[in-house]
This record gives structure tokens, C-alpha cells and sequence, in this order.
């Protein structure tokens, strides 16, 4: 008796890559909430933050890389997790989350600015300006 393999759908329509560890997320609404961001695509980001006031279905978030000039904000998004996760052994296990943001519709500036952040090739990692030799 043959058995059918359940396929698994990758529900990601974009790839995401990992972040300089200065990539930060801001939320604003309900309250102040500053994250860092794990990994990014053009259809959403990913990042941990400290535990407490849950956020509310609705929120926008800001996208900061410290020490740079690359700032956007305002972006809607739709919250797809929020998870606890378990960041360092001497601190407490309930103390961090991680929340997955979807993003919802960006105007044309915000794709255009997105973009210029987001990696044209595959490598696995957004390219970081600062490093990037000129010569």
C-alpha cells in the first residue's frame, strides 16, 4: 500500500535575509517598542523584542539601521506571530519574543526605499553601505 507525501507549501512569496545586528524595528502604537530585527524581505521582517504590552491587531512599524542614514517608517504591517523564545541562559525565558510582521500596502516610496536595502543577488545577506568598498 503506497502512502502520498503531504507536500509542504512554503507560504513566503519572498526570501528573507539576515540583517546587520544594528537593524532595528520601532512600534509606536499601542505603545513604544524598539526590536532588532533578525531578517527582512520586500514581504516582511522578523525581529525579538522585550516582553509586555501586547501589541494590537493594527500597528505600523518604523525600520532603523543605526549609524546610517537608511530610515523608513510608517510601514503597515499584519502581525503573523508572536512567539517567546529563549535568548540567553541568564535571563529569564519569558523576557523576549520574537514577532513576524507581514507587510500590508506600501506606497511606491516605501517599496523604492525597501529595495535599495533588500540584496539583488542571492547571498544571504542585506547589503550593509558601510562596508561596501568604492574604488
Amino acid at each position: 500500500m503506497k502512502r502520498k507525501k503531504k507536500q509542504l507549501h512554503e507560504r513566503r512569496q519572498y526570501k528573507r535575509f539576515k540583517v546587520p545586528s544594528d537593524t532595528f524595528a520601532i512600534v509606536k502604537n499601542p505603545c513604544f517598542k524598539l526590536g532588532q530585527i533578525v531578517d527582512m524581505s520586500m514581504g516582511g521582517i522578523s525581529f525579538y523584542y522585550i516582553s509586555g504590552k501586547e501589541f494590537t491587531k493594527k500597528i505600523a512599524v518604523d525600520i532603523l539601521l543605526a549609524d546610517d542614514d537608511f530610515y523608513i517608517d510608517n510601514l503597515p504591517v499584519n502581525i503573523v506571530s508572536d512567539i517567546q523564545v529563549h535568548l540567553n541562559e541568564s535571563l529569564e525565558q519569558s523576557s523576549f519574543k520574537r514577532c513576524g510582521l507581514q507587510f500590508e500596502e506600501l506606497t511606491s516610496q516605501q517599496r523604492i526605499k525597501l529595495s535599495c536595502f533588500i540584496p539583488k543577488q542571492d547571498s544571504g545577506y542585506l547589503q550593509d553601505k558601510r562596508f561596501m568598498s568604492f574604488g
